[in-house]
């Protein structure tokens, strides 16, 4: 868990190109973040081990760019669940993954201050997956 209270200290100057006051959040910063990570191992056979887990991820809400008024773009929170399960067999690793299961639309850039201002960046959508990896 993170609490976060990026702010600027000062006002910009009068002759900046964009609008902030002493107190303002800077871009993109939310204010409380966190994660919550789980797995359970537990023995399949004497050589193969089955893992089952998850992942829950907070972003509280943020702000876009200064601007040369006071509107800045409003960027909600979002919360994102990823989960995994899977099989070691010796240096082999089997691993079934859902990331962003309940295919969250979290906005990490864009709108007013961005190019074009219509236009915005999301977190990756659903992602079903399945890799298999070793070691050597």
């Amino acid at each position: 868990m993170a609490w976060d209270d990026a702010v600027l200290t000062e006002a910009f100057p009068t002759n900046s190109t964009v609008f902030g006051i002493s107190g303002d959040r800077l871009p993109y910063s939310s204010r409380h973040s966190g994660n919550v990570s789980l797995q359970q191992d537990f023995h399949l056979s004497s050589r193969m081990a089955g893992f089952v887990g998850g992942m829950v991820s907070y972003v509280g809400d943020r702000e876009g760019e200064f601007r040369p008024t006071a509107q800045r773009q409003d960027l909600p929170a979002y919360t994102k669940l990823d989960l995994r399960a899977g099989a070691r067999y010796d240096s082999w690793t089997v691993n079934f993954f859902v990331n962003n299961v309940t295919d969250q639309r979290g906005v990490l850039y864009g709108g007013l201050g961005a190019n074009p201002p219509f236009g915005f960046v999301y977190i990756q959508p659903r992602t079903v997956g399945l890799s298999i990896s070793t070691t050597f």
